[in-house]
């Protein structure tokens, strides 16, 4: 059997279709808990009206807690040997269980494909993982090193995994972490890993829609160095580790370093505390040097600058393949 948790809040236009989507799948030994997080709209009825239709639903109410505790409190009461998450507004293709349970034999954890679905225009749009190197056979230390280099997505969807070892991953997250969840959460799993399968097939669509706050990425500077502050509890002092851990600092680095304040920001004292210890491209040692710049104003335009040449760049070298 496979467990899947659905943690719910204010989803009523999307859950159905969400509920139904699993209840359809080519693979039928499953159970669906559905977790409402004290929703305010009928979520909460339309849970407990498809827990009626099928016995396979459970149904939990909950104070409102957050995502991360939802499927926590899901994960408790979930009795079948694989597990896997769903969030309420996307869906699965019809034999993404299948697809996923099919190479699982001898394995602790596998992991498929994502397309992004515009929610306006209904266009399918490869998420970063298509290009990325994720499939094939890894083990859980491989992921986390993967993670941090950017080059295999953090989520928690799009997978199975056995309970027993979600279970054992579980990690207190503070409500003041408003990003990076899936992440914090996917890593400490993989702690607990041994073999990973990688498959090239799509089992999940993400819904794109402007309501969801991973698409607006309009965070503060507090809540990077919230979320990096649990990042470091989490990867502790582990050697093998530090390098991955300053790449993705350089990559929030990249992200924020336009921001007012970013120069008295945990991430930037970070990366100045460490940057000299590792490899640097032209590109790091032009954003260190913007690490040092105290204005806002100037540091702002430097990088704009910075930007457009890069683009400039870009184009003159495609040009010069065409040609």
């Amino acid at each position: 059997m496979i467990s899947i948790i659905i943690p719910v809040y204010n989803a009523e236009k999307y859950l159905r279709e969400c509920v139904n989507s699993i209840l359809t799948q080519t693979y039928q030994n499953v159970e669906i808990i559905l977790v409402d997080d004290g929703s305010v709209d009928k979520s909460g009825e339309i849970c407990d009206e498809c827990a009626h239709q099928d016995k396979r639903i459970k149904v939990v109410h909950q104070h409102n807690s957050g995502a991360h505790q939802a499927r926590m409190n899901g994960l408790a009461i979930a009795t079948g040997e694989w597990a896997a998450f769903v969030d309420s507004d996307d869906y699965l293709p019809s034999n993404a269980l299948e697809c996923l349970l099919s190479v699982s034999d001898g394995y602790d954890m596998v992991s498929g494909r994502i397309v992004m679905v515009n929610n306006e225009t209904g266009e399918h749009i490869n998420y970063y993982s298509h290009k990325s190197k994720e499939d094939g056979d890894f083990t859980g230390r491989e992921i986390i090193h993967g993670i941090l280099h950017h080059n295999y997505a953090p989520n928690i969807t799009r997978r199975i995994a056995k309970t027993e070892i979600l279970r054992q991953a579980v990690i207190s997250i503070p409500r003041n972490i408003v990003l990076g969840e899936d992440m914090l959460y996917c890593i400490s799993t993989c702690f607990h890993v041994n073999k990973v399968r990688g498959i090239p097939d799509i089992v999940y669509y993400y819904r794109l829609q402007p309501s969801r706050t991973t698409n607006t990425h309009h965070f503060k500077l507090e809540d990077i160095d919230n979320f990096d502050v649990e990042l470091e509890k989490l990867l502790g002092n582990q050697a093998e580790f530090k390098e991955g851990l300053f790449r993705n600092r350089m990559t929030e680095t990249i992200r924020h370093i336009d921001k007012p304040g970013f120069c008295q920001s945990r991430i930037r004292n970070k990366v100045m505390e460490s940057y000299s210890l590792y490899p640097l491209s032209m590109t790091d040692r032009f954003l260190i040097f913007l690490c040092r710049i105290n204005s806002h104003h100037v540091r702002k335009t430097m990088f704009w600058l910075f930007k457009k040449l890069i683009v400039l760049k870009n184009k003159k070298f495609r040009g010069s393949a065409t040609d």
